[in-house]
């Protein structure tokens, strides 16, 4: 249709609205390309989103992770300590027995 008027306006010599017409091609041209890049942003802020999202979730999840583990180590540690108590106790009372037997 565009076309069809355009050859029409050419052929007439009517310059001004063969201008007009062009000008009415660029502008849609223009907005199709402006509304593509629109929504192209829109689809990359989402998807920027849903990672986000997802290495919140990520993160929550090793820290959660480190806690237990820290706790399992604090845990053990102590249970060495407790064992070494124990080592260094029997020790000392075995020394003290020797001497005390000698």
């Amino acid at each position: 249709m565009i076309l069809r008027r355009l050859s029409k306006h050419v052929k007439g010599q009517n310059w001004f609205a063969v201008a007009l017409d062009f000008l009415i091609v660029v502008l849609g041209v223009f907005a199709g390309l402006q509304v593509s890049n629109w929504n192209e942003a829109r689809q990359d802020r989402n998807q920027a989103a849903a990672l986000l999202e997802r290495l919140e979730s990520d993160f929550r999840e090793t820290r959660a992770l480190a806690i237990e583990q820290n706790r399992g180590y604090y845990s053990n540690t102590v249970k060495l300590n407790e064992l070494l108590n124990r080592i260094k106790t029997s020790k000392t009372r075995s020394l003290m027995q020797k001497r005390a037997g000698c």
